[in-house]
């Protein structure tokens, strides 16, 4: 090796470094999508099974409400929070995989082929508090927005990256290294560039995630009871009506502006539990919210939503999500942080 390509080895000016120096192999993150992909298979089930049964007994169809049914939803929620950290600082395939396997694979084969399977043929079948929202394609929709948080981790996950990288080439300094102008003959590192700020970004997903609920909430309540009646004859599947299709598709657009800020699915997120909640106050004595939940019901397929818990569900989905998505990015930023500290070791 001659003199002169040792000296730019070991890192003279001429050698490249930081962010403009030459990129550093890519690690490998296969045991990451492999632990995600065996955490959405397991945990997924698990978690919407807890919350459906949760949900069917403080909402049942016959009977008084218990709010024993409290302790299994928030199971359940504990379990989908569990996935969406797999999904945030490991690899997004987990919410994807559970999202697209347990809620709209037998969201699309329906009740009509999955009845038989689980011993029941009847239309009785439907007071069940875990065949009713497969009927109804209440799993279906939480499904794809299972789904849809995927794919807003993975997005949110590579505009980490893409801002820490900019952060970095405007600081000059890649990832600490010494500054190359006017002050480098000090020996201390440039002052960090402050962060761009994210305003839009947050008004932008908070507004869209707010005006989305109504069309929503109509085309989900249409839908939704659409499918349910048809589905009593054991003959038709919910992606058959197209209102559920568009509200499924408008609530994964509300997910996917996770990716732009998580504020505002967050948000949409809360409020869905709080109207959730309602039905389940009213019948542990909250009488005032009647004229509320009359207000409600009178909304297209309203009454469907709230006595079915499909607010609960879906509420919890859209919370969990969308923090799913607020620390992928954190983790894309770590991520390409230690990516710009290999290349300039490298360099």
């Amino acid at each position: 090796m001659s003199s002169e390509h040792r000296q730019q080895s070991d890192g003279s000016p001429d050698s490249p470094a930081g962010p403009g120096g030459p990129p550093a192999p890519p690690r490998s993150r296969m045991r990451a999508h492999v632990l995600a992909v065996v955490a959405g298979l397991v945990v997924t089930p698990v978690a919407l099974y807890l919350a459906l049964y949760g949900i069917g007994t403080m909402l049942p169809l016959e009977g008084p409400s218990n709010l024993a049914g409290a302790g299994p939803f928030l199971l359940g929620a504990l379990l989908l929070a569990a996935l969406a950290a797999v999904a945030a600082w490991g690899s997004s395939l987990a919410l994807g995989v559970g999202g697209l396997v347990w809620g709209v694979l037998p969201g699309l084969v329906g009740l009509p082929v999955l009845g038989p399977l689980l011993g029941t043929g009847t239309p009785a079948a439907l007071v069940d508090p875990l065949l009713r929202p497969l009927a109804s394609g209440v799993l279906l929709v939480a499904g794809a927005a299972l789904a849809a948080g995927g794919a807003a981790c993975h997005l949110a996950r590579r505009a980490g990256r893409v801002q820490e990288r900019e952060e970095a080439t405007l600081a000059g300094t890649g990832t600490g290294r010494l500054s190359t102008s006017l002050g480098a003959g000090t020996g201390t590192p440039d002052a960090p560039v402050p962060p761009r700020s994210r305003m839009w970004g947050h008004l932008v997903s908070v507004f869209f995630s707010l005006v989305l609920l109504p069309p929503i909430a109509v085309l989900l309540g249409r839908g939704t009871t659409a499918a349910l009646v048809f589905g009593m004859s054991m003959t038709s599947q919910p992606w058959r009506e197209p209102s559920l299709l568009a509200g499924a598709g408008l609530l994964a657009v509300v997910v996917l502006l996770a990716a732009l800020s998580s504020l505002g699915p967050q948000l949409a997120g809360w409020l869905l539990l709080v109207v959730g909640a309602l039905p389940v106050l009213h019948a542990h004595g909250w009488q005032w919210l009647a004229p509320l939940l009359q207000a409600l019901s009178a909304l297209p397929g309203g009454f469907q939503l709230l006595v079915s818990g499909a607010w609960l569900l879906l509420g919890a989905v859209l919370v969990v999500c969308g923090g799913a998505a607020h620390w992928a990015r954190r983790s894309g930023r770590r991520y390409e942080r230690t990516d710009l500290g290999l290349t300039s070791a490298d360099a």
